[in-house]
This record gives C-alpha cells, sequence and structure tokens, in this order.
C-alpha cells in the first residue's frame, strides 16, 4: 500500500499538470518532430542505463538507496519503475513540446525539445555510472 500511495503522489501532479496546460491547436504533432524523438532517445537510454546497472549484483554490504525500491534490487522491480519514470517522462516531454513548439520566440522554440532530456538523462546517467562503479569494486 505504501508503494502505491508513493506511485499516486509522483504520477498525479504529473498527470494533472499535463492535463491543465493551455495547448494551442496546431496541425503539427509532437510525433512528427525529429528533435521531440532525439531527446526521448535520450531519455530512454538513460532510464534504460539505470534501470540495467540496478539489477547488477552490488558487493556485500552495499544495499541500494533508491526509496522506491525499498532496498530491494529486483529486476523486476527496477523495470517497473523505470517504465513508469519513463511513461512519465515522455507525458512531460510531450507537454513540453507542445507548450514551445508554437512560440514566437525562436531561441524557445529551439530549446524546448532539449529541456527534460537535459534535466533527466544525466540524473539516470549518474546514478548509472555510480552503480556501474560499485559493481566494478565488489
Amino acid at each position: 500500500m505504501k508503494r502505491f500511495a508513493l506511485y499516486l503522489l509522483a504520477v498525479v501532479p504529473m498527470w494533472l499538470v499535463v492535463l491543465l496546460l493551455p495547448v494551442k491547436a496546431s496541425p503539427r504533432h509532437w510525433y512528427t518532430s525529429k528533435a521531440w524523438w532525439a531527446g526521448e532517445t535520450i531519455i530512454a537510454l538513460s532510464v534504460a542505463l539505470d534501470a540495467h546497472s540496478t539489477c547488477q549484483g552490488f558487493g556485500q554490504g552495499l544495499r541500494e538507496g533508491s526509496v522506491l525500491l525499498y532496498g530491494n534490487r529486483s529486476c523486476p522491480a527496477a523495470a517497473g519503475i523505470s517504465l513508469g519514470a519513463f511513461a512519465g517522462y515522455t507525458a512531460l516531454h510531450a507537454a513540453e513540446w507542445h507548450v514551445g513548439h508554437d512560440d514566437p520566440n525562436k531561441v524557445i522554440r529551439r530549446l524546448t525539445p532539449w529541456m527534460l532530456p537535459a534535466a533527466v538523462a544525466p540524473l539516470h546517467f549518474y546514478a548509472a555510472g555510480h552503480n556501474y562503479l560499485l559493481e566494478e569494486r565488489k
């Protein structure tokens, strides 16, 4: 029950933000943008590497630091949490594209497909690198 409550605390605010954002009607869709797909690839790669590194065995005496995994490094749990995170990031990334792609400011139009990948990817790449380094030390 505690895990479900944490899930709701993480997911419900994201969906409220996505659903309440004012979106202008436009003939172009996010899934036709090459920049959006490149950003989505960066997000997917970083989340997948983080999940893979979490599934790897750590040395004796080390435990998983993720609050969502409760110290358990089971691969199904890591995959489920990573899939949920990726779905949330995808929704936020699509909403970000809708907000910025029709903006009259050229700088904002160019930066919006890259802001969420630039924020999310370093966190997951850092966590994956940290886990892989722990694996090498065992």
